[in-house]
């Protein structure tokens, strides 16, 4: 649970750092580099934590 609360947290400060008023997230990139939904990248770290989390368990369980 530490590692889910703190990745939270560490997402939503990384998304208020990189809120800048007027500026859309195509405005502050090079040509080329893709934009990435915050939403999108959250929920797929988030699956990454629980994946392994429930590998994890299951292996410790003996299966």
């Amino acid at each position: 649970m530490p590692a889910v609360g703190r990745y939270t947290v560490g997402c939503v400060l990384e998304e208020q750092a990189d809120a800048a008023p007027g500026l859309g997230p195509e405005e502050d990139l090079p040509p080329g580099v893709p934009v990435i939904d915050p939403d999108a990248a959250f929920e797929a770290g988030l699956a990454l934590i629980l994946d392994g989390l429930a590998r994890r368990t299951t292996g410790a369980s003996g299966g």
